[in-house]
């Protein structure tokens, strides 16, 4: 279905502005100089090293709106309720082929050598899993015929 204006399913008020679409950079009121940004990349206290940007390429005035954290909030807020979730209503558990997981893939997923596996542990303890992600590529390339396979 088309609106008269020839668009489909859009209804103007449901349109959001961007942040940087406001008019003098303010949703509620102007809060004049309320940015703490004044174009330095890293403050004499914030690190060791300092970085010398020469004058000739950098910017004059930042691109940033100039607006009250409670507007940047209330306009992110705004966005986060246009969206559907499990928080929100009835939603289902994802495509069918994730509702016809195995019971075995659920058990073995919730183990705890994978559950709480992190990137940054030792070596040593991501051998298993390791293993266990080269043995299914290996299965998936045999099954399919695929010369390769990622699990990304």
């Amino acid at each position: 279905m088309r609106n008269a204006d020839g668009r489909s399913g859009v209804r103007e008020r449901d349109i959001e502005k961007l942040l940087f679409d406001y008019p003098d950079g303010c949703i509620t009121e102007h809060v004049p100089d309320s940015s703490s940004l004044d174009g330095s990349i890293i403050g004499p206290n914030d690190a060791d090293v300092q970085i010398e940007i020469p004058d000739n390429i950098k910017r004059k005035v930042l691109p940033f709106p100039n607006l009250s954290e409670i507007d940047v909030v209330r306009h992110f807020t705004k966005f986060s309720r246009m969206n559907f979730g499990i928080d929100v209503g009835c939603y289902p558990h994802g495509s069918c082929t994730m509702n016809n997981n195995p019971e075995v893939n659920e058990d073995i997923a919730k183990l705890e050598a994978f559950a709480n596996l992190h990137p940054n542990s030792p070596e040593e303890s991501q051998q298993g899993s390791l293993r266990m992600m080269y043995e299914l590529e290996q299965y998936l390339k045999v099954l399919t015929g695929m010369d390769d396979f990622s699990d990304n």
